[in-house]
């Protein structure tokens, strides 16, 4: 299933994301600071599943008044992501490919790894980290879980 019918139409849509967006950042500007933390998927995965025994890759960003916030060169502050699940059987693990195409460092990207046989519809991802004024800010992102695939074979014997 394709959510475009081809990709004319897919380059008009971004381009007018980016029309938009870019209305919002100089609204975003008129706006007292005010920060903020995003969260997304960075691996492309159907429609934002997960399957069990499979993984996802995830990564925060902290925003200024909805903008990405870019450290002075003359400031101490380092963004440092924590990442928890309400799924206790899920774990994180260090992503050690870039999947937002240069948008976001590294050890801001994490993997959700979803165990085999986990029996769960969806997992609640929450993300905390303090801002530069040293308010703790969180977000999250609830990601559907689908069962684990099933893999058929065939048997072949002889029995005469």
């Amino acid at each position: 299933m394709t959510l475009f019918r081809d990709k004319e139409e897919r380059e008009q849509l971004e381009r007018l994301l980016r029309e938009i967006l870019h209305v919002l950042e100089r609204l975003n500007r008129k706006i007292p600071d005010r920060y903020q933390i995003h969260i997304t998927q960075e691996t492309p995965m159907a429609i934002g599943n997960i399957p069990a025994g499979s993984s996802g890759q995830l990564g925060a960003q902290l925003l200024l008044n909805g903008s990405s916030y870019v450290v002075p060169s003359d400031d101490s502050y380092v963004f440092t992501p924590t990442f928890t699940a309400d799924d206790p059987s899920v774990t994180f693990t260090a992503a050690t490919t870039d999947e937002s195409g240069g948008t976001l460092p590294l050890a801001d990207q994490i993997v959700l790894d979803v165990p085999a046989g986990d029996t769960g519809t969806s997992v609640t991802v929450t993300v905390t980290a303090a801002d530069p004024n040293g308010n703790t800010l969180s977000a999250t992102l609830t990601i559907p879980l689908t069962p684990e695939g099933q893999t058929f074979t065939i048997s072949l014997t002889q029995l005469a």
